[in-house]
């Protein structure tokens, strides 16, 4: 859990620096010139400004989609399913990348735990798919048992040898996979992936909950 911890805080960092940091570095010198200019060319100034209007905008929706990614309110609010699909929609508006999601049985709310799990789980697996399998699709299938609660997600990107991921550290740690297991593993429930090179990956969870048939 420590190293799950770490890469996440990591992944914060990263998006943080990448992100919003980048684009208050840019506004101070956006600030800067219209100082120079707002007494000897107001007009330019005046474009400076607008152009400072639109990265501080852009900065503050990096920002809310960081803190979203944090911790989604909306999972804590209205549960796993709608989390899933404003992230989904969201996702897919910020990367260009199609994700379809499709929900079998009646949505419930599960445990607090179990369902920042399969987020989680998710959230990586979109990561995954987009940047390391260079995929052009993706599909997320989440599905509501009895006694079961479970999410896949395949893509039909490049795909890659487990066996040779799972072998190194490095990479399998590059790829979340031990941080993905051991989420699952913690709750008492187990995590597939399915890949070869070639061939796309398909990253099947399930978690067991009480039995609500009684």
């Amino acid at each position: 859990m420590i190293k799950v911890q770490e890469e996440e805080r990591r992944r914060v960092a990263r998006d943080i620096h990448d992100g919003p940091a980048q684009m208050m570095a840019n506004a101070i010198l956006q600030l800067e010139i219209v100082e120079r200019l707002i007494s000897e060319n107001p007009s330019r100034a005046m474009d400076e400004i607008k152009d400072l209007r639109k990265t501080i905008t852009e900065s503050l929706r990096e920002i809310r989609r960081i803190i979203f990614d944090l911790r989604p309110m909306m999972l804590d609010d209205l549960g796993l399913a709608p989390a899933l699909r404003r992230y989904i929609s969201d996702f897919t508006q910020r990367h260009g990348l199609p994700v379809e999601m499709n929900v079998l049985g009646k949505e419930t709310r599960l445990d607090p735990i179990i369902e920042l799990a399969l987020f989680r789980i998710v959230q990586e697996a979109l990561h995954n798919a987009r940047k390391h399998a260079l995929a052009s699709k993706v599909a997320v299938t989440l599905g509501y048992g009895v006694s079961a609660v479970g999410a896949s997600i395949e893509d039909d990107g490049k795909g890659f040898d487990l066996s040779a991921v799972s072998r190194g550290v490095g990479k399998s740690e590059k790829f979340g996979i031990a941080g993905m297991k051991e989420r699952a593993k913690l709750l008492g429930g187990s995590l597939d992936i399915d890949t070869a090179p070639g061939r796309g990956t398909r990253v099947t969870v399930r978690i067991p909950i009480e039995d609500r048939s009684e």
